[in-house]
């Protein structure tokens, strides 16, 4: 205890107070409440927050029998801090009200108080987070890394880092959080080695970056790995939530039904065990993408219908809940697109699209204004969002954010129809020479008929602007082409389909699932 008690997790890791901790019994917990609290701090390090909890309850019963208080100073401090900490990792924290709680009892902290100040900071930086106030949570988290700066925790400057990297990560600054979490990684591996959780978690959002770059290019089996692990130990909302949402989106785009459902009976254990609200609150989220990626039209079918009544009451609510509310709103998106009918889906994605702008979450900004591209540009004509597609394609041409480009259903049509608007524009030469590159990461379609028939990706190109209505010029044009060049690889087209015109070349494409 006067080395600090629970601040030694901080000062020399969780191995250390483990260890301590086998030499004193349940009658020196009773006796030293200080020492029980140190007790309750590195059980939630392993991950047994029941166990944290059930030993903080018993300080405040043994406070509740006592008519004097059996709370001295630093026992009231160290109480406060811990249990604020417990909180955190319960995910408590989520109203403006429970936020100014945590800023009064910082402002009254003593100024030499650096590590109860670098702990609060950290913990109202997450609750700033789950509020959607990015630019507050980022100062928290800054004054944070300070304070442990000065309190000399290495532990606590780390935890502040890979908050730091979390915001840059929802803001789709991919430059800025890689920053941030490397800082995070290399502390945690010069001196917690042997205790790697906090490279676990920095590993996550990694992955997490990578996979919303390029979903082609992804490591998912060491993102699974990595999330199990962090789901036994000391992680919380933010972590899981970042990691789990790629690897739904990627096995409902893969169709891979036996990884979804592995993957959701890991989810819904860790919700349940941990007992966070807004995991337990993402259960239909991704139980939609399992119903998708096995496509089980009656379990999709339930599944909206538990997303859509949250969405409707959602209007005008806020930033309650963000993140929650642009998972359901990508997910019925994508439902939308792959066939089921979502209703209200534009008027559910318009309301979201003006939250994100509000708050900066740019990776959400880019990913439903993707999927509302799809529907809006089959309903009422992609002009309409062309703007808005723009501004989201300059943002993720910027950090490499490609995957929203290549996983949602029939982005591809879409992508040749912003092409050719583009090239209209030389200052849009930046997104049109991106959305190439994701055109030219898509998938084949219809593998089988394609590889047969031997079609180059030029041919490809030319067939899908041949679909459009384009004559000649306007396929040259769209493709920077001379008009010789197409007439060659209609030439090669009407060959390899064994047609004689035009009409005939799309309807054999069609018929062999090569084109839509």
């Amino acid at each position: 205890m006067d080395a600090g008690g629970w601040e030694l997790i901080l000062y020399r890791g969780v191995g250390l107070i483990r260890t301590l901790l086998r030499f004193f019994s349940e009658n020196d917990f009773d006796d030293f409440p200080r020492l029980r609290i140190a007790w309750a701090y590195s059980l939630m390090k392993d991950g047994k927050m029941d166990d944290a909890e059930m030993q903080l309850n018993k300080i405040r019963l043994a406070e509740e029998g006592h008519k004097a208080s059996i709370l001295t100073s630093a026992l009231q401090r160290d109480f406060y801090i811990v249990s604020t900490i417990l909180n955190c990792y319960l995910d408590n924290y989520l109203t403006d009200s429970s936020l100014q709680s945590l800023l009064n009892v910082l402002s009254n902290l003593q100024a030499a108080d650096a590590l109860g100040k670098g702990v609060l900071q950290a913990s109202a930086s997450l609750a700033a987070i789950s509020q959607g106030y990015f630019q507050k949570a980022e100062e928290l988290a800054s004054a944070g890394v300070r304070s442990m700066r000065l309190a000399d925790s290495v532990l606590g400057i780390n935890y502040c880092y890979i908050h730091l990297g979390h915001i840059a990560l929802y803001r789709a600054d991919f430059d800025l959080a890689s920053a941030h979490l490397t800082e995070a990684a290399m502390m945690a591996e010069d001196n917690f080695g042997a205790d790697n959780r906090l490279e676990t978690n920095c590993n996550i959002d990694f992955l997490a970056m990578k996979y919303w770059q390029n979903c082609y290019d992804f490591d998912s089996a060491s993102l699974f790995d990595d999330l199990a692990k962090a789901c036994n130990t000391d992680s919380w909302y933010d972590v899981y939530a970042s990691g789990f949402s790629c690897l739904f989106d990627l096995k409902r785009h893969i169709a891979d039904k036996d990884g979804a459902r592995k993957l959701i009976d890991m989810f819904q254990k860790t919700a349940h065990e941990r007992g966070i609200n807004r995991l337990r609150a993402l259960i239909p989220v991704f139980k939609l993408y399992v119903a998708l990626a096995a496509r089980d039209t009656t379990l999709a079918l339930t599944a909206i219908d538990t997303l859509i009544e949250p969405g409707k009451k959602s209007k005008g609510v806020g930033n309650i809940n963000w993140m929650i509310r642009f998972e359901s709103c990508v997910s019925l998106g994508v439902a939308h697109a792959q066939g089921y009918f979502v209703k209200d889906i534009d008027t559910l994605l318009a309301n979201a699209i003006k939250l994100a702008q509000s708050l900066e979450a740019n990776l959400y900004l880019i990913r439903l204004t993707v999927v509302k591209t799809v529907i809006v540009g089959s309903q009422a004509g992609l002009h309409t969002m062309m703007d808005d597609l723009f501004h989201v394609i300059r943002i993720s041409a910027r950090e490499g954010i490609k995957t929203p480009f290549l996983t949602i259903p029939k982005i591809a049509d879409y992508i040749k129809q912003t092409l050719r608007s583009g090239r209209e524009w030389p200052e849009r030469r930046l997104e049109v020479s991106f959305l190439k590159q994701c055109l030219s990461m898509q998938p084949d379609r219809g593998n089988a008929d394609y590889s047969t028939r031997k079609l180059s990706r030029r041919e490809m190109d030319v067939l899908s602007e041949l679909a459009l209505g384009a004559s000649n010029k306007q396929i040259a044009r769209a493709l920077d082409m001379t008009d010789n060049t197409v007439k060659f690889h209609l030439k090669n087209i009407f060959q390899k389909l064994q047609v004689k015109n035009r009409v005939s070349a799309i309807n054999a494409a069609r018929q062999a699932d090569i084109l839509p």
